[in-house]
C-alpha cells in the first residue's frame, strides 16, 4: 500500500513560500520512495495531490502535458507564489514572534526574508536593519531591554538575550495560570465543606 505523503508533508496552499515547502515535499518524497519503493514518476502525481487552494487553482490551468512534469508544475509553483524583493520587504517589516514561536525560529524566518531583499546580508548596514526589527517584533515586556542593546552587542548576543526574556515570560505566564487553576480547585474544595442536607444529601442547607 502506497504511503500517505499528506501524514508527513502539509498541504500547499500558495500562502507560504513555494521553495522551503518544495524542498521540504521533496524530502520528504525521496524518503519515502527510498523505503516504500515509489517510482520517481509518481513525484509529480504526489505534488498535485498536495496542492490546495490558490496553488491547486493556478496549477488546474495549465495543460495536460505540462501538468504531468514535475519541473513545469515546480516552476510555476515558484514563479507563482515565491516573494519578490518587495513583497519580502513588506513581510519583514511586519514579522513579530509569534506566540508559541522561537526565537530561532523567528530570526531564522527574518533572515530569509532579508536575503530575499537583498543578495549582501553580511554588510554592517544589513546586519543594523536585522537586528532593529528582530527587537521590534519582540514581545513589549522584553522589546525594550533588547532594543537596548542593538548596535551595543551583535545579533548572537541579542538572541541569547531574547531566549532567555521569552523564555522567563512564558514561564512565567503558565505559573499563573497554574496559580489560578489551583486557587479555582482550592475555592471549589472550599465550597463542598459544610452543612450537608440530611435528606438530598446537597450541601449548603439542612
Amino acid at each position: 500500500m502506497a504511503p500517505k505523503l499528506s501524514e508527513y508533508v502539509s498541504k500547499y496552499d500558495g500562502s507560504r513560500d513555494p521553495v522551503s515547502w518544495l524542498a521540504n515535499f521533496n524530502d520528504t518524497f525521496d524518503i519515502l520512495k527510498e523505503e516504500s519503493k515509489l517510482k520517481e514518476e509518481s513525484r509529480v502525481t504526489y505534488l498535485r495531490l498536495s496542492l490546495t487552494g490558490a496553488a491547486h487553482d493556478v496549477v488546474s490551468q495549465m495543460n495536460d502535458a505540462d501538468k504531468k512534469a514535475y519541473d513545469q508544475v515546480k516552476q510555476l509553483l515558484i514563479e507563482a507564489f515565491a516573494d519578490t524583493a518587495y513583497s519580502a520587504y513588506e513581510k519583514f517589516k511586519m514579522r513579530v514572534l509569534g506566540s508559541t514561536e522561537s526565537a530561532d525560529t523567528y530570526l531564522a524566518e527574518l533572515k530569509r526574508l532579508l536575503s530575499l531583499v537583498s543578495e549582501d546580508t553580511s554588510s554592517q548596514c544589513a546586519g543594523d536593519i536585522l537586528a532593529v526589527q528582530f527587537a521590534n517584533g519582540l514581545p513589549e515586556s522584553i522589546r525594550g531591554e533588547v532594543k537596548a542593546m542593538v548596535g551595543r552587542i551583535g545579533i548572537d548576543e541579542l538572541l541569547a538575550q531574547a531566549r532567555t526574556g521569552i523564555g522567563t515570560e512564558r514561564f512565567g505566564a503558565v505559573g499563573i495560570r497554574s496559580v489560578n487553576q489551583n486557587r479555582g480547585a482550592g475555592s471549589r474544595q472550599t465550597a463542598d465543606v459544610g452543612w450537608r442536607c440530611y435528606r438530598c444529601e446537597q450541601p449548603g442547607h439542612f
